[in-house]
């Protein structure tokens, strides 16, 4: 009798685990939308190629998906409290893995540094990306930088809304130089300059290359069946070739004249924080 009481108790609480969990999934995934192209942005096909893939890896998985549009920093704060499940487009830090579940790699960056050839002369490409003494270095607000650019001193930081908002103090004079990934900034560059974007250029090697991430928020109760559904998804992409045919089948939509150079920086197997 009292084996056949257990049994029925811990039946009973599998059955009401599996049924909450239903109901859990049932609820729409929210993902933050904000202005990083070509990986987010409301402007975009798919609001982005970060946002596209991981909306698709979740509506494949079942999950109904909603997106919210704001700024990164809104994005990030509301990711930690569990509000967005899901943000896109990620790069890691230990201070963020105490807030978000990270998925397997997605893409590939390179952190840069960019300047504007104002003079009309041949820039040098070759110098060391660091060498920022006595500049002011422009960077975006709530964004994730590396200790080897942030501890360096004599130079001025100064934070924007944006990558794009940073590219125009660039051009405007109001800052030396601009770090950003080096395929947000071509992107971005030839949108917002058109013809004048072949003055901006890249000085010397990245400062880092980085691994793009999907970060689930930890305050999530669902967090390990999305990070589950994510991963099995991405890892099925990355696999079949899935990736790399939709990255430069995306990039070939909008900017064609620089699509195998962002197919290979996207899809990098290079070494990665």
């Amino acid at each position: 009798m009292k084996k056949t009481i257990l049994s029925i108790i811990a039946a009973s609480a599998t059955a009401l685990f599996a049924a909450t969990a239903l109901a859990q999934d049932a609820a729409p995934v929210t993902i933050p939308v904000y202005e990083w192209e070509p990986y987010s942005g409301q402007a975009l096909k798919g609001y982005g190629l970060a946002t596209e893939l991981t909306t698709d890896a979740l509506t494949k998985a079942g999950y109904t998906v909603k997106h919210a549009f704001v700024p990164w920093k809104r994005a990030l704060e509301v990711g930690k409290r569990g509000d967005y499940e899901v943000v896109p487009g990620m790069w890691f830090s230990e201070e963020r893995a105490k807030s978000f579940l990270f998925s397997h790699p997605m893409l590939s960056n390179e952190l840069v540094t960019i300047c504007v050839n104002f003079d009309g002369d041949k820039p040098d490409r070759t110098g060391n990306p660091l060498n920022l003494r006595d500049k002011t270095v422009g960077l975006v607000r709530g964004y994730h930088y590396p200790d080897s650019l942030l501890s360096l001193s004599h130079v001025e930081f100064e934070e924007g809304v944006s990558l794009g908002t940073n590219l125009k103090k660039l051009f405007f004079r109001r800052v030396d130089v601009v770090v950003g990934d080096r395929v947000a900034s071509s992107w971005l560059g030839r949108r917002l300059f058109g013809e004048a974007s072949g003055l901006l250029y890249v000085t010397g090697d990245p400062i880092i290359t980085r691994n793009l991430f999907i970060g689930i928020s930890r305050q999530s109760p669902r967090r390990d069946r999305l990070a589950t559904a994510i991963n099995n998804e991405l890892d099925h992409m990355k696999n079949s070739g899935e990736l790399a045919a939709r990255v430069r089948q995306y990039v070939e939509a909008a900017r064609p004249e620089i699509a195998d150079e962002m197919e290979e920086l996207l899809t990098s197997d290079k070494p990665a924080e």
